[in-house]
């Protein structure tokens, strides 16, 4: 009997505007055909698949850890589109100007993912558009803007990684002015920190502003293991190693059948 499993590929290419990407699209059966499935968007796309692009040489085995995944049935099949930053990273994850990092690009940002990189995806790769199959995941910046993104955007997207987010990004804006004015969105959230992260000294406040704003979107109606989870990780600093380790936990929760 042959084998008519189509293994994964990674293709690199440039998007709209020439911005870089790195897709990751999923094994598939020969006998079934080639269908559109979910996909995620991801921040700082050339840390996900290759170490010699990945920042300082760490990257999440986003490839390995989703094959294994999908093949055992964990999540179905779906694709990861990265978005590789570019020197203008720390504007464009950041939803408002800091007066000391300046900053503010970030909703130009989305709007160019959702207006032209999504269309173009749609055209050129296999994954749907449809609002419950697209994701959206980031960690430190990415996982900010994620959080902006998951009520901006809660029309467009339903799934969302937010991921060790650097919350005391402009005065602390996402929980002192930004999260006290929203409302519950139809979307399902994963946030995550690792406990570690309050050691370093420039991350003093992490642990303690992410446990803040968990509870500030327990406020708001999410409900803990329904549309909402969060997760603490021993041992686990801010870095790329601690998100390789806990970005199965969040692609397994946030793609559960439910």
């Amino acid at each position: 009997m042959h084998n008519t499993l189509v293994p994964s590929s990674i293709i690199e290419t440039q998007g709209p505007g020439g911005r870089e990407i790195s897709a990751y699209l999923p094994p598939w059966d020969r006998q079934h055909g080639q269908f559109r499935v979910p996909v995620i968007y991801a921040h700082d796309g050339n840390n996900l698949f290759d170490p010699k692009k990945a920042f300082l040489g760490r990257h999440w085995k986003v490839r390995e850890t989703l094959d294994a995944m999908i093949l055992q049935g964990l999540v179905p099949p779906l694709a990861v589109i990265g978005i590789h930053n570019t020197p203008n990273r720390m504007s464009e994850y950041s939803p408002v100007v800091s007066r000391q990092g300046g900053g503010g690009q970030g909703r130009q940002y989305l709007f160019w993912i959702l207006n032209e990189l999504v269309p173009w995806a749609t055209q050129n790769l296999p994954v749907s558009n449809l609002r419950n199959d697209v994701g959206m995941v980031g960690s430190s910046m990415g996982g900010l803007i994620s959080l902006y993104a998951s009520f901006w955007h809660a029309d467009r997207i339903s799934r969302f990684g937010i991921m060790s987010p650097s919350l005391k990004w402009a005065d602390h804006h996402a929980l002192k002015r930004f999260l006290p004015r929203q409302h519950h969105k139809r979307v399902r959230l994963w946030m995550d920190i690792g406990l570690l992260e309050g050691l370093d000294p420039a991350e003093l406040e992490s642990v303690d502003v992410t446990r803040f704003a968990a509870q500030q979107l327990l406020d708001m109606g999410y409900v803990s293991g329904q549309d909402f989870c969060y997760c603490e990780q021993a041992d686990a600093a801010h870095d790329e190693y601690a998100w390789a380790e806990r970005f199965p936990w969040m692609i397994a929760w946030l793609f559960s059948r439910h």
